[in-house]
C-alpha cells in the first residue's frame, strides 16, 4: 500500500517470484492476471467476493502467490476483509483521497489497517516518508518483524529493532540509476534501467 509506487513494487515483485520460479499472479490498477497477461478491473482493490474469486482463479493456474495492490479506499470499506498477507509493504503517504477520507489522519489510519492483519510475517516501510517512520516504530514497539528502507543515513538508526535495507551513492546516468544496496553486513551494486530516483525506493 501506498499513494505512489502500488502499481510498480506489486508488478515487480510479480515478476520476480515468477522468475525465481514462483508463479506470481497480480491484482492492482494494471489489472488482474499474470505478468504480461492482464485483464482489466473495476477498482485497484476488488471487493471482497471479487477478490477471493481471483486469488482461487490464481490457485487453478498454479499460482504459488499473489501481489496485490492495496488501496486505502479497499481498506477502508472492507475489500480484503478474509484475506491472507505474509508481507505487507509501505512505499509512502502523500496527499491524496481526501475528498473520501477527509483529512490526513483518516487517510493514514486506513493505510494502517493493512499491518493489522494477524498472519503477516514481516512489514517492509519506506524510512524515508514519516507516517512510514511513526508506522514502523509502532510496529517494532508490538514485537513485530519490520524491514526498513532508506535513503537517508539519519534513519539508519531511526528505529531500534528494525531489519534495515539502505540505499547509497545514488546516480542517475541515461543509462538508468546507479546505486549501492546495504544491509546487515551485506552490499550489491544495483544498476536498474529506471531513470526516475522515485524507483530507488520502489
Amino acid at each position: 500500500t501506498g499513494t505512489n509506487g502500488k502499481t510498480t513494487v506489486s508488478q515487480w515483485l510479480a515478476r520476480a517470484l515468477t522468475d525465481l520460479g514462483l508463479r506470481c499472479g497480480v491484482i492492482g490498477t494494471l489489472g488482474t492476471g499474470f505478468p504480461g497477461a492482464l485483464k482489466p478491473g473495476l477498482n485497484t482493490t476488488p471487493d471482497a467476493v471479487a477478490l477471493h474469486r481471483l486469488l482461487v482463479d490464481f490457485l487453478r493456474e498454479k499460482a504459488g502467490a499473489a501481489a496485490m495492490e492495496v488501496s486505502s479506499i479497499g481498506l477502508d470499506q472492507g475489500r480484503v476483509n478474509g484475506a491472507r498477507f505474509d508481507l505487507a509493504i509501505h512505499t509512502n503517504l502523500t496527499r491524496d483521497h481526501l475528498d473520501y477520507h477527509g483529512s490526513m489522519e483518516r487517510y493514514a489510519e486506513a493505510k494502517a489497517k493493512l499491518f493489522e492483519f494477524p498472519d503477516i510475517e514481516a512489514s517492509i516501510i519506506n524510512l524515508d516518508d514519516n507516517f512510514g517512520l511513526a508506522l514502523a516504530r509502532r510496529l517494532v514497539s508490538r514485537g513485530a518483524r519490520v524491514i526498513g528502507y532508506t535513503q537517508i543515513d539519519a534513519n539508519l538508526a531511526a528505529v531500534p529493532g528494525a531489519e534495515i535495507l539502505a540505499a547509497r551513492g545514488v546516480r542517475t546516468t541515461a543509462a538508468g540509476l546507479q546505486f549501492e544496496a546495504n544491509w546487515g553486513g551485506g552490499q550489491a551494486s544495483l544498476h536498474p534501467r529506471m531513470v526516475a530516483r522515485f524507483n530507488v525506493s520502489n
